[in-house]
């Protein structure tokens, strides 16, 4: 146990021991499943069995102001439920900017109080430092184990519920007497005076994830607990490793990391070896945040001691996934050699090591940073890497074949971690110290498991799923969903957590169990779940996390079933998997092609839309080989009124089909036999329906990426589902939602501007030119002036004139084109001032700005209608009118104020919002670049002009003076 001396001072981080069952007050549950607070049980007070030694340790903090924060909440939950309300954003707004300044206030505070002492009869706050949440006790939920108390539980915000008052236990110490380590203390509830915190006399149930410990719940009975100091805050803290740091282990010479896979309460899938990460001083890598990588180190005495490490000093070395120590074995029957494994606990005196400085002798403790050897104190062997290959235990199956089982989703170098008799001098390991943002994620992630582990058992005992049961599951498995996102983007380092805590095999083979027909209702809900956080665990650019699952690819593919709400979220799981990831779209034949098209014409639901449309391209690249087969395969278009349901809905204008108004659109969803006008059909943007036709779009798009004119020309010509007079109909038409216009928007790129033969001007560039050729002409504007240099004669793009009629029209005079042009000016013209809420909205616009890219590169704009999408395009880049919301009065103080930290800060935060503004920026920024790119050009040739000239008029021979030179 760290040092018990001295007085209990604010910052310190404290255990707290429970003398009526002698054990520690813990929690290692992060997940909302089952909140009680845990009591261990007869536990020594030195060396305490603990999964982690964080999880029994708490900060003591001020009493932090709350009421901003709490204010916040509220408003943020009255939101979720009317998120439409344009007054209740402002409030919001507003709420965020004063529970920011709360909060800022609290941590100054708390840092201007640290290392002040603690005394009886004042109050204090306990964070947990494994959760980062705060003890807090409930005055509506009652004990798990004694219903007639109040259930402790632990929240990540502070409220008066977390305020408890120090009193002393007995009478040797009054009020205002300094509170010492090792003193026995009573804590009262602020929030309810007279309730303490009190250690139940019964365990936990049967569905709990302590089922043999007491609870802590708030009585009128007392409990004293003892205080332990765990470390004592210094100054030079954080620059120096101590109990309980959690590091990375870097081999420096072979450039690799100790790490081992598994879990724990689980066998180990690898053993300890050595992982190859190559620095590359040209391309920096960030350091590795999978939890594999992560070591706790302890003192040998006691887990239960965080204070510093020294050098030469007695450790531990525990692996954070699986909870296991390194350690040493005989690698030999004789027991002449030694290699490194896990095991499970202390009581092993091969476990303890001595870390030896390799630097500065003169060095006391050890820092981060720092380069050690490792020695086991028992062998006096040393920690070895071997230049040997490892031989991995997990199986790994070839590449070869279409199998997806043998998809290899871990290709890293990995060598054997050995032991040495001698020791090396090049054996020199590195002490990275993880951050600790990190660390709450990793510790976030090992607290879930728990419940996961619990869900599957129970799974495997035919437990019967009732609501309240299933609802808790529920909510556990929508934090964890929620824990991937940050803004509603994933984010990568938390995703592979869930792979390297085992989370996906553990949901997987929770799928594979049959629904609980008892309970169908609770049990299918919960089931969804599943399937969402598997989803959301594929979203991003992870290729690797897209392989890992690959494996059970086979088992989705067998779930889906278009009649069940079960099969339709697992072709989300297929979609998700197959996007954008090569390998495995490589593996699917056309006989799978032909089952999903199959399923799309039996139900007409939109996810096998978007499942067809990621086999079309894959990372940005066209794959024409299926676009073919499926345009062939889908696009088979039925005669109006044969009543023989189509899998595509068509469009048509009212003059085409006998209907009023003739110039509106009309759409049929059953091959031409009913319609519907368009713009009542898009009432319901999240309708089934309106789905389909969005995916339907989309598919269309996809199918003609890269140019594909085998697809283009039969949606164009062939069955002519999207006519030019149709789409720009449609994209101009303000009665239909934002999101399908900017659809039509990208499909006219693909159908009719970024099609056959036609090249980009800036691709034909030239910066040698002949120079009789260089002659002087009168300014004409950058674009002219640049196709002229060129000697760009034929039209840019005949395939564009073609569809439109005018093929021996000059491009500047053809009437379709002026529409568009027009079109554009006017929509760029009123939407220069971007609002961040308008998601769909902004959507549309940077659809435009690429479209505009487009029109520009080729060449199809004149110089003055350049000109005017430029100045508007420049209004857009500066963004100084950019709003977070609309009805924002400039004029307000307030929303002045809101406007200001939008434009600081607020437009910088990650989330959909920023995310749409952030592409309409860059499509913004690729048309500055085209058209400076001319701007270029324009003035070399300018220059060559003047060049000329100067020469020519001074009589001189411009050849000639240049051989001279």
């Amino acid at each position: 146990m760290a040092d018990e001396e001295g007085f209990v001072r604010i910052g310190d981080e404290v255990c707290l021991y429970a003398e009526d069952c002698s054990g520690f007050v813990f929690n290692r549950n992060t997940s909302p499943f089952h909140e009680g607070v845990a009591v261990g049980i007869r536990q020594d007070r030195k060396k305490p069995e603990l999964p982690n030694p964080h999880v029994a340790v708490f900060e003591v903090c001020i009493q932090e102001r709350y009421k901003l924060n709490k204010k916040l909440r509220k408003l943020q939950e009255e939101f979720r439920q009317h998120p439409g309300k344009t007054e209740l954003q402002t409030e919001l707004e507003e709420a965020e900017l004063a529970a920011k300044a709360e909060t800022a206030g609290n941590r100054l505070q708390q840092k201007r109080q640290n290392g002040q002492s603690v005394t009886y009869g004042s109050v204090i706050q306990f964070r947990h430092k494994f959760t980062h949440k705060f003890i807090h006790c409930s005055t509506t939920l009652t004990s798990y184990t004694e219903p007639h108390n109040m259930r402790v539980t632990f929240q990540p915000y502070t409220m008066k519920n977390a305020q408890f008052r120090l009193m002393p236990r007995y009478k040797v110490k009054d009020e205002g007497d300094p509170v010492c380590m090792g003193d026995q203390l009573i804590l009262e509830s602020v929030k309810s005076p007279g309730g303490y915190l009190h250690v139940s006399k019964h365990v936990f149930g049967k569905l709990s994830l302590e089922d043999h410990c007491r609870e802590l719940n708030i009585a009128v009975i007392q409990s004293g607990f003892t205080v332990f100091r765990y470390y004592k805050p210094t100054k030079s803290g954080d620059t120096l490793v101590r109990g309980g740091s959690v590091i990375r282990l870097f081999h420096r010479e072979l450039e690799a990391y100790l790490v081992a896979e598994g879990l724990f309460d689980y066998s180990l899938t690898e053993n300890v070896h050595l992982r190859v990460r190559p620095v590359d001083p040209a391309d920096p890598k960030m350091p590795p945040t999978s939890a594999i990588y992560f070591w706790q180190i302890e003192h040998e005495e006691s887990c239960a001691n965080g204070e510093v490490i020294k050098w030469n000093q007695q450790i531990r070395l525990r692996h954070i996934p699986t909870r296991k120590y390194l350690a040493v074995c005989p690698a030999d029957p004789m027991h002449r050699t030694f290699k490194l494994t896990l095991v499970d606990g202390p009581s092993d005196s091969k476990t303890v090591f001595q870390l030896h400085n390799v630097v500065d002798d003169k060095s006391v403790v050890a820092k981060f940073e720092s380069y050690t050897r490792i020695e086991n104190l028992v062998t006096g062997w040393w920690v070895h890497a071997s230049r040997d290959d490892y031989q991995q235990q997990k199986e790994q199956v070839s590449d070869e074949g279409n199998s997806m089982a043998g998809l290899k989703w871990d290709v890293a170098q990995v060598k054997q971690a050995a032991m040495s008799d001698e020791m090396h001098y090049d054996d020199a390991f590195s002490l990275e110290q993880v951050h600790p943002l990190d660390i709450t994620h990793t510790n976030y992630i090992a607290g879930m498991v728990p419940v996961i582990q619990m869900l599957l058992n129970l799974k495997k005992l035919s437990y019967p799923m009732a609501t309240k049961l299933s609802t808790e599951f529920i909510q556990c498995l929508r934090d964890l969903k929620n824990f991937m996102l940050i803004g509603g983007e994933p984010v990568k380092a938390r995703q592979k957590l869930l792979r390297n805590f085992e989370i996906v095999d553990m949901l997987v083979e929770i799928l594979k169990f049959p629904v609980d027909k008892k309970h169908i209702s609770s049990a299918t809900a919960l089931v969804l779940e599943v399937y969402g956080v598997l989803c959301t665990y594929l979203l991003g650019d992870s290729r690797k996390n897209e392989l890992y699952l690959a494996r059970h690819i086979d088992f989705f593919v067998s779930q889906i079933n278009e009649k069940t709400i079960l099969g339709q979220h697992a072709v989300n799981m297929v979609t998700e998997s197959f996007r954008d990831n090569r390998q495995i779209v490589d593996r699917i034949s056309h006989d799978h092609i032909d089952f999903f098209i199959e399923l799309l014409r039996r139900s007409k639901n939109y996810r096998y839309l978007d499942l067809l449309g990621v086999l079309c391209i894959c990372d940005g690249e066209a794959m024409p080989n299926n676009q073919e087969y499926i345009t062939t395969k889908w696009l088979v278009r039925k005669v109006y009124g044969s009543g023989d349901l189509a899998c595509v809905f068509c469009i048509e204008k009212g003059k085409a089909i006998n209907l009023q108004p003739a110039e509106d659109m009309f759409i049929s969803r059953d091959n031409g036999s009913t319609w519907v006008p368009l713009v009542e059909f898009s009432e319901n943007t999240e309708s089934n329906d309106y789905l389909f036709l969005e995916g339907q779009l989309d598919l269309f798009e996809k199918l003609c990426a890269g140019r594909n004119e085998f697809a283009a020309k039969a949606i164009r010509e062939d069955y002519r589902y999207v006519s030019w007079e149709d789409s720009f109909h449609c994209l101009s038409n303000e009665k239909l939602p934002a999101r399908l216009r900017a659809k039509v928007c990208n499909l006219i790129t693909r159908l009719y501007v970024d099609v056959g033969e036609v090249y980009s001007i800036l691709d034909q560039s030239n910066l040698i030119f002949a120079l009789e050729d260089i002659c002087h002409s009168e300014d004409s504007g950058v674009i002219r002036r640049t196709l002229d240099m060129l000697g760009t004669s034929k039209p840019l793009a005949p395939e564009l004139d073609a569809m439109l009629g005018t093929t021996d029209v000059p491009r500047e005079s053809s009437k379709e084109m002026k529409e568009l042009f027009a079109w554009i000016a006017s929509f760029l013209g009123t939407n220069c001032c971007l609002v961040a809420s308008q998601i769909s909205k902004n959507c549309l616009i940077a659809e435009v700005l690429k479209l505009v890219s487009y029109l520009l590169k080729y060449g199809l704009y004149s110089q003055e209608e350049s000109d005017v999408v430029m100045s508007m395009v420049l209004d857009i880049v500066d963004g100084k009118r950019d709003k977070p919301q609309d009805g924002l009065n400039e004029n307000d103080n307030k929303s002045r104020e809101i406007l200001k930290n939008y434009h600081e800060g607020g437009r910088y935060e990650q989330s959909p919002e920023t995310k749409s503004i952030a592409y309409i920026k860059l499509n913004a920024l690729e048309i500055l670049d085209i058209y400076l790119s001319f701007d270029g050009l324009s003035k070399l040739r300018s220059f060559l002009s003047d060049f000329k000239n100067i020469f020519e008029a001074s009589g001189r021979d411009v050849l000639q003076e240049f051989v001279k030179v």
